[in-house]
C-alpha cells in the first residue's frame, strides 16, 4: 500500500501553502519513487496528530507528524524504494544541515507570517481564499482564523507593525502635551531629522528590510556562487550524483512561499528579488527539479464536493466543525482540547454535542413551566382571570373610559350626629371651570 503525505492544498501554484508541507513534499520527490506515496489534501482536524505534515501508512495504521519525524521514520522504516538525499554529506555537512534547518524554521517563519499573514491586504486577497478552498464547508469558519492566530503570534514577536499603505494614514494619536493649542498661537516649527520625515509605513519597511537582510544574508553566504546547491554542486557525491538535500528541501519551502505568491503587497519577493537574485534562480532551479515532471496534485480533502472517502463523509464534517467551535469558545477551549486528548472520537463529540443541547431544551422547559406558568399556561388546563370591581365612571365600560378622563369628581361631605341620616353632595367640576348637576346619595351614618 501506498503512502498517504497529508498537507494543506496547492495554492500559487505550489502544491501546498504551508512551507513544512511544501518542504515534505519537495523531500518524498527526492527520496521515493512516486508509485510509492500519494499526496492527501487535508487540515489538522482530519488527522489524529492534529498537524500537518503527516505521514499515514495505511499498512501498519500508524500517524508520524512534522517533517523531522516523518524523514526518522523513513529511515529508521525505509520502503523498498527509499534513498536519503543526504547520503553524499559528511558528519560535519549533517550536522550544518541540521542546525540551519533549525534556523530557517525559527528566522523564516516569522517573515512568512509578516508577509502572507500578518498583512491585511496580503490576507484577505490571496491568502484566505486559498485556505478556503482547500478546506469542506463549514470547516473554514474553525479552521481558517485559528491557523491565522497561531502565525500572528510569530508576527508579533518582531514588534513590526503598519504593513498595509492604508495604516499610514491613521493618525499618531494625541500630542504629547495632551492639549490643543488656540489657532491664534504659532509655536516655532521643531526640527525635524531624518526620522521625522518619514511615513509610518516608511519606518515599518526598514524594519521590514532589515529583518529580510538577517536571513538572506546567512543563507546566501552559505550557498555561495560556485555551488548549484546549498551543501552539494551537482558533481558532488558518488558518481557526480549531488543534489537537493534534506537542507535544500526545507529551505525550498520557505522561499517559495516568498517568491511565487502574487500579492498585493509584494514587499518581500520584491526585496528577494532585487538584493538577492541567486536565490531567486535557486529557488526556480528547485522547483524544476521537484516538480519538472509536473506538481504533484493533491486528493482532494475528504468532505468536499470533489471527492467522498467512505471514511469522512458528511457526519465526520460535522464532527470537526463541532470540534473547531468548541476548541474557540472563551474558557472553554482549553478544557476541550484536554476532552479531545483523552481520545474522544467523532461519534462521541457529536453525542456530547447532542446530549447537551438536548438537556439544555430540558432545563428551559423546566423553567418556563415553573416560572412561566401564568405567561404560558399548561395546553388543555382551564383558564381563571379574576378583576377588580369597576367603580365610577369606569363601571359603563368604553364611554366610562372614555369620560372618566374629562371628569374628576370631588366628593365633599358634610357633619351627621350619631344615629342620624346624612346626604352626601358629589360635585363634577366641569370643564372651563363650570360646574354641573351634581348626584345626591342618601346615606345612613351610625355612629356608636
Amino acid at each position: 500500500m501506498v503512502l498517504e503525505l497529508h498537507v494543506w492544498g496547492p495554492a500559487f501554484g505550489l502544491p501546498s501553502l504551508d512551507p513544512e508541507c511544501l518542504g515534505a513534499i519537495a523531500y518524498f520527490t527526492q527520496a521515493l519513487d512516486r508509485s510509492e506515496w500519494t499526496v492527501v489534501r487535508s487540515s489538522p482536524s482530519a488527522v489524529p496528530t492534529r498537524r500537518l505534515p503527516t505521514l499515514h501508512d495505511p499498512q501498519t495504521q500508524t500517524w508520524t507528524a512534522s517533517l523531522p519525524s516523518i524523514i526518522s521514520r523513513l529511515t529508521l522504516n525505509p520502503p523498498p524504494t527509499f534513498h536519503s538525499p543526504d547520503t553524499p554529506l559528511t558528519p560535519s555537512q549533517l550536522a550544518t544541515s541540521t542546525a540551519y534547518a533549525t534556523y530557517l524554521t525559527a528566522s523564516a517563519s516569522p517573515l512568512l507570517s509578516l508577509s502572507l499573514y500578518a498583512s491585511t491586504a496580503n490576507w484577505t486577497a490571496s491568502v484566505r481564499p486559498a485556505y478556503t478552498s482547500s478546506l469542506p464547508f463549514p470547516l473554514g469558519w474553525t479552521e481558517v482564523p485559528a491557523v491565522r492566530r497561531a502565525w500572528l503570534r510569530l508576527a508579533d514577536a518582531t514588534g513590526i507593525d503598519l504593513l498595509d499603505a492604508e495604516d499610514a494614514e491613521r493618525p499618531a494619536g494625541p500630542p504629547e502635551d495632551g492639549g490643543v493649542l488656540p489657532p491664534d498661537i504659532k509655536l516655532p516649527k521643531k526640527k525635524q531629522g531624518v526620522a521625522d520625515l518619514l511615513t509610518p509605513e516608511q519606518k515599518a519597511r526598514i524594519g521590514l528590510h532589515a529583518l529580510v537582510d538577517g536571513v538572506m544574508d546567512v543563507l546566501a553566504d552559505l550557498k555561495g556562487e560556485e555551488k548549484k546547491w546549498f551543501l552539494l554542486d551537482d558533481d558532488d557525491g558518488e558518481e557526480g550524483a549531488g543534489g537537493p538535500t534534506t537542507l535544500d528541501c526545507v529551505a525550498f519551502g520557505y522561499l517559495a512561499l516568498m517568491v511565487y505568491p502574487d500579492l498585493p503587497r509584494p514587499w518581500l519577493r520584491d526585496r528577494i528579488v532585487e538584493k538577492y537574485p541567486a536565490l531567486q534562480a535557486w529557488v526556480n532551479d528547485m522547483t524544476a527539479v521537484c516538480f519538472g515532471d509536473g506538481v504533484p496534485t493533491a486528493a482532494p480533502v475528504a468532505g468536499t464536493a470533489e471527492a467522498r472517502r467512505g471514511e469522512d463523509g458528511v457526519v465526520r464534517v460535522a464532527g470537526r466543525f463541532v470540534d473547531g467551535v468548541g476548541r474557540s469558545v472563551p474558557g472553554l477551549g482549553e478544557e476541550w482540547r484536554r476532552w479531545r486528548d483523552v481520545g474522544l472520537g467523532v461519534g462521541d463529540v457529536l453525542a456530547i454535542a447532542g446530549g447537551t443541547a438536548v438537556a439544555a431544551v430540558l432545563v428551559a422547559a423546566y423553567v418556563l413551566h415553573k416560572r412561566g406558568s401564568a405567561l404560558m399556561p399548561v395546553l388543555g388546563a382551564p383558564v381563571h382571570r379574576w378583576e377588580a370591581p369597576r367603580r365610577g365612571l369606569a363601571g359603563f365600560g368604553a364611554a366610562g373610559a372614555l369620560f372618566g378622563g374629562f371628569f374628576t369628581p370631588e366628593v365633599r361631605f358634610g357633619s351627621v350626629g350619631g344615629g342620624e341620616s346624612g346626604r352626601v353632595q358629589t360635585e363634577v367640576q366641569a370643564p372651563f371651570g363650570g360646574k354641573v348637576d351634581g348626584v345626591e346619595v342618601d346615606v345612613n351614618v351610625d355612629i356608636d
